[in-house]
């Protein structure tokens, strides 16, 4: 028999044995490992070199050459790839060992914690008294002048005490401005709500006293009804309203005690 087809079946009897192998101890890895990749990388060029004895009878001296050094290649990666697995199921059978040893220790901590949440519904009841007392506070201001709104929640509060320093007046006439009113209600923590009825048609804008600019706390819409939103977030603050077209002060307040920032 001549040497190259010896070869070749010497080659094809490896090739026979590495797959009878493999594929034995890929069952012992776990899918998706880097281990198993590898093995699927073998199988793959072992199945390459075997289609290329397959469809050749006879090999020159280059691509006997070749197939001798794929072959001890693979032949190193499968004893890696079999120490590597063997570490690995060392290390599974481990960690089992370890968690069935701590589960057999740790039941005796959890039986003497659940006293403890027994305890803790006591505080709750007494909560409730604090929200109800707070919707009084509206309706006692004297320098309000006005009601609470309809709706009120139990979370609702003013957020400054508001006193009116000038009545609403016309500076071209000097007189009342007719039709015109200011009523405060009370809103959310970090807000003052106003309800201006405006006698005017032109738009009214907020400056704040100590900078003659439009405040940016204030916002406002025009309808013949206003519905001012007050957020101070510096505390102490006076504002004054002006009528965009006439220029009068429609009318001026100022908080009576620093407040925090706000909350909002």
């Amino acid at each position: 028999m001549r040497f190259p087809d010896m070869l070749t079946r010497s080659l094809a009897l490896c090739a026979v044995l590495v797959l009878m192998w493999v594929p034995a101890r890929a069952e012992e890895v776990v899918t998706g490992s880097d281990t198993g990749e590898s093995i699927n990388r073998i199988l793959r060029k072992i199945e390459e070199m075997a289609g290329i004895l397959a469809l050749s009878k006879t090999l020159d001296e280059d691509q006997t050459r070749q197939f001798i050094e794929d072959l001890s290649q693979l032949h190193g990666e499968v004893k890696g790839l079999k120490q590597a697995n063997e570490l690995l199921l060392q290390i599974a059978r481990q960690a089992v060992k370890e968690k069935v040893e701590a589960q057999n220790t740790q039941p005796e901590t959890p039986a003497a914690q659940p006293q403890q949440p027994a305890a803790q519904p006591e505080t709750p009841p007494a909560q409730p008294q604090t929200p109800a007392a707070q919707p009084e506070t509206p309706a006692n201001d004297p320098e309000a002048g006005t009601t609470p709104p309809a709706k009120t929640f139990d979370e609702w509060q003013p957020y400054l005490d508001f006193k009116l320093d000038a009545q609403p007046q016309d500076a071209s006439y000097n007189g009342w401005v007719e039709k015109s009113s200011i009523d405060i209600l009370w809103g959310e923590p970090g807000q003052m709500i106003l309800k201006i009825t405006n006698g005017y048609s032109a738009t009214w804008t907020f400056d704040d006293a100590y900078t003659g600019s439009p405040s940016v706390n204030v916002s406002t819409r025009q309808q013949g009804e206003i519905v001012v939103q007050v957020r101070d977030d510096e505390g102490l603050h006076e504002y004054s309203i002006r009528n965009g077209g006439l220029g009068p002060v429609f009318m001026r307040w100022i908080s009576e005690k620093e407040v925090a920032g706000n909350p909002a």
